[in-house]
């Protein structure tokens, strides 16, 4: 499963900046020079209103800022408000805004990224993997197969080691292409010379310019293709360039096999029936043109000419204009397509000899078996269980929530940090004022006049609720003793009313995975009949293939929803839990009756 972690390990950036914006909010309203500037403002108000008490003349400009009245019952009230049509249009715009920043951190940082990633490890995969030597490892007792092969699509030296005559009869023997006359090693390798059905194949084995311990299955094709081309193949030994040609065929084939759907022009539509060339994207047809027809051409599908249409090692599952991948392409090449592409890569011709035209006929099933064959070696088949986890709408619409859900914690804990901020900036007013020997209620409402414009606080309207009943003490008659309690329901009513987004996104997620599991079950269902239909062990094995990769669409798909939701439901909880705290811890610092 190194793909699918390679592939989430993608979450850590974002996730790491989440957390550090949260961190840094939380340090903001606790960091010791903020203390020092809460304490600024509160002793700020405690002198203007002992300045009031004393009845000393104050300052023109704070005077403005309190109001032209100096009786401290001038002071009580509420801030001016918004009014509520500006407050709805307001939360829109934001709401719009979040809205718009998740989808594109879901699609560009997300989706595509992990997409990305998992088609271009396939790509690297079939780069690297060696069906061949996955084959000779299931002998008893045979360990020295069970290697990895080195990357064919940049050319890197290769293993010297080669297949001895009994390994090549093994191999074809359990590929089930064993004739009936070939009963031992002698029988395929005759000492006289003559031929049998796989004498071809067989000889062309064991050559080391063939096959070499960890050479990968794209580069055997393409090896044996041009061994069948009779000496009319740009691969050749003799050619200086032979090196760099096998490499270009095999990242070409490659790139083939990964299925990587070709993102331009009106349409999605899979490389596999299409061919790459450095300025163009050709049909599998005219790749498979007579030689007459592609004389003075240069072709080269390497690296460089997949990466200039972000193909390749540099694939993107991206729309240049920005649209993503969203369904796993259907139209691809099976087995035989790929050996026709290795084969039309070498101008290969059927001989006019007909014994010659059984061997090479033997040559051509054995590509089919281990083009076939080679989907499931280990890391192939890895890359693939990555292609199926995370391709497709459902897991791009859950990466989206995830996101908005991330922005909506950061703002939450944005207002949160502004509550704390608030409460302590209260309490520390307060404190002053009874060391100064000055009310605390005409402290807090200075306070509270001096530092309106700062935004809805639930401290704040709380304390505006105890400044009122302060007022009504003071003048006698009925007194509200219920006034802060009641308020400081309504801002915890306030709060779980803020928090909508997460009552309502968070059950989507399940949701989200339970639907992609129900389409997913229902397409596996449609494919299950390509099964007995199928006319061979090779097609079999293809038609169970596509069953079960349309099967792990579903689990991916919970097992995505789930996850966010593990972690995105205790968070939100202990957000919600803080934010009830400082209404909570505010009630009982003011609330006369507590």
């Amino acid at each position: 499963m190194h793909t699918v972690s390679a592939a989430l390990s993608i979450l850590v950036l974002p996730a790491l900046v989440v957390l550090l914006i949260s961190l840094g909010l939380w340090i903001y309203s606790v960091r010791p020079d903020m203390l020092i500037r809460r304490g600024k403002r509160a002793s700020h108000a405690v002198s203007i209103a002992k300045t009031i008490t004393d009845k000393e003349p104050l300052d023109a400009g704070i005077a403005r800022s309190l109001g032209a009245a100096l009786e401290p019952e001038a002071f009580v009230g509420h801030r001016p408000s918004a009014s509520r049509a500006w407050a709805w249009l307001a939360n829109g715009v934001v709401i719009v805004i979040g809205g718009v920043a998740a989808l594109l951190l879901g699609i560009r940082v997300l989706y595509v990224p992990m997409v990305s990633t998992t088609y271009q490890e396939l790509y690297s995969a079939y780069c690297s993997s060696d069906a061949v030597a996955e084959v000779l490892s299931r002998r008893v007792g045979v360990t020295s197969y069970a290697t990895g092969g080195y990357n064919g699509c940049k050319g890197e030296t290769r293993n010297t080691t080669t297949m001895t005559t009994s390994d090549v009869f093994f191999l074809i023997d359990n590929l089930g292409l064993r004739d009936a006359k070939e009963r031992s090693v002698n029988d395929m390798f005759p000492p006289n010379g003559s031929k049998t059905k796989n004498g071809l194949l067989a000889a062309l084995l064991i050559r080391a310019d063939v096959y070499t311990l960890g050479t990968p299955t794209m580069e055997l094709s393409t090896r044996l293709a041009g061994k069948l081309a009779a000496g009319r193949d740009v691969i050749s030994n003799t050619s200086a360039l032979a090196a760099d040609y096998v490499a270009c065929r095999t990242a070409g084939l490659s790139a083939i096999a990964t299925q990587q759907p070709y993102l331009g022009g009106e349409r999605e539509t899979t490389l596999g029936r299409l061919v790459l060339l450095p300025g163009k994207v050709i049909t599998l047809f005219e790749a498979l043109e007579p030689s007459e027809a592609k004389k003075g051409k240069k072709e080269c599908y390497g690296d460089a000419e997949l990466g200039a249409h972000h193909l390749g090692p540099a694939y993107r599952a991206q729309w240049p204009g920005g649209w993503p991948l969203l369904e796993k392409p259907s139209d691809r090449l099976n087995d035989a397509g790929l050996t026709s592409v290795a084969l039309g890569w070498s101008d290969w011709t059927k001989s006019a000899n007909d014994a010659s035209t059984d061997q090479q006929a033997a040559v051509i099933a054995f590509l089919h078996a281990i083009n076939s064959e080679v989907t499931s070696t280990a890391r192939v088949r890895d890359a693939r269980i990555g292609v199926n986890f995370f391709i497709g709408w459902e897991r791009l619409a859950i990466l989206t929530i995830v996101s908005f859900l991330a922005l909506c914690l950061l703002w939450q804990q944005a207002k949160n940090t502004l509550d704390v901020r608030h409460l302590q900036s209260i309490r520390e007013t307060i404190e002053y004022a009874r060391e100064a020997g000055v009310a605390p209620a005409l402290a807090l409402s200075v306070l509270g006049r001096l530092y309106r414009r700062v935004g809805r606080s639930a401290p704040r309207e709380i304390m505006y609720a105890a400044l009122e009943v302060e007022q009504q003490l003071r003048k006698g008659g009925h007194v509200d003793y219920d006034r802060v309690s009641r308020v400081a329901e309504h801002e915890l009513k306030i709060v779980e009313r803020s928090r909508f987004f997460f009552l309502a996104a968070l059950p989507l997620l399940p949701t989200i995975g339970f639907i992609g599991t129900v389409r997913s079950l229902i397409e596996a269902l449609a494919l299950a009949d390509n099964i007995p239909r199928a006319r061979d062990a090779i097609a079999q094995v293809a038609a169970v293939s596509d069953v079960t990769s349309t099967l792990s669409l579903c689990f991916s798909t919970t097992f995505m929803a789930l996850a966010a939701l593990l972690v995105l439901a205790p968070l939100d909880l202990w957000q919600s839990i803080g934010e009830r705290k400082v209404i909570e811890e505010a009630e009982r610092l003011l609330d006369p009756g507590l």
